[in-house]
């Protein structure tokens, strides 16, 4: 009688274990594949970390002059003010007398500022204004110009631009 009440708590042990320890098991096993999933996400992390560092390297390995030509290639805001002084630089440069310089504001989805500039001179001046907006620091796509005939080679030019700024 004793043998049986041994082997039946030693039974009833073992099923309390497997039940218990089944539970255990299971929440074993989800911790297992969560902590799987924490590192993955570390290991993505990591790499994220090593490739902020590259481009932080590359971006403090460029030389202060050459930033500032990125920031004037494409300055943050459209800074109306700049722009209408470097213009009225570059019509004085290429002999031409200005009109008159619009800025238009920018319209809410796109980094692009329209720009109106009437001026008056030469085909040749004209020609090389043309020539050191191209060749100028400031993204300035031209979109129309327009011109009226005047006497003796004096002309009225109208040129319509897009002017661009990050956004």
């Amino acid at each position: 009688m004793r043998l049986i009440i041994s082997i039946l708590l030693l039974l009833a042990g073992v099923a309390i274990l497997f039940f218990w320890a089944g539970d255990l098991w299971l929440d074993i096993q989800a911790l297992g594949i969560e902590k799987n999933a924490y590192e993955s996400v570390i290991t993505r992390l990591n790499q994220f970390r090593k490739t902020r560092d590259a481009l932080l390297s590359n971006y403090n390995s460029i030389p202060a002059s050459e930033l500032q030509k990125i920031k004037n290639f494409l300055p943050e805001t459209v800074n109306s003010g700049a722009l209408v002084v470097q213009m009225a630089n570059i019509t004085n440069e290429s002999g031409l007398l200005l009109k008159s310089i619009n800025m238009g504001s920018a319209e809410e989805k796109t980094p692009e500022a329209p720009l109106i500039l009437s001026v008056s001179g030469s085909f040749e001046n004209f020609y090389a204004f043309l020539q050191r907006i191209e060749k100028s620091l400031r993204l300035i796509d031209v979109k129309r110009i327009s011109f009226s005939s005047g006497r003796d080679n004096f002309y009225d030019f109208s040129l319509e631009a897009g002017v661009y700024f990050q956004k």
